[in-house]
């Protein structure tokens, strides 16, 4: 089943002990995600909390 997430959201982890990232990228129930100027392998999208990007700006 497809996450939620897109590309340009924030993902926060669920245990909010580490900084939220940006999503570069949705693969089904995975997520790339932006470190500095490296991109992760996919990680489960389940352990993170979605940020939409509208309200990134908030």
């Amino acid at each position: 089943m497809p996450n939620d997430f897109q590309p340009g959201d924030m993902a926060l982890h669920v245990n909010n002990q580490l900084d939220a990232r940006p999503v570069e990228s949705v693969e089904g129930e995975f997520i790339r995600l932006r470190i500095g100027s490296l991109v992760t392998d996919p990680v489960p999208a389940s352990n993170y909390h979605r940020i939409p990007s509208s309200e990134k700006a908030s």
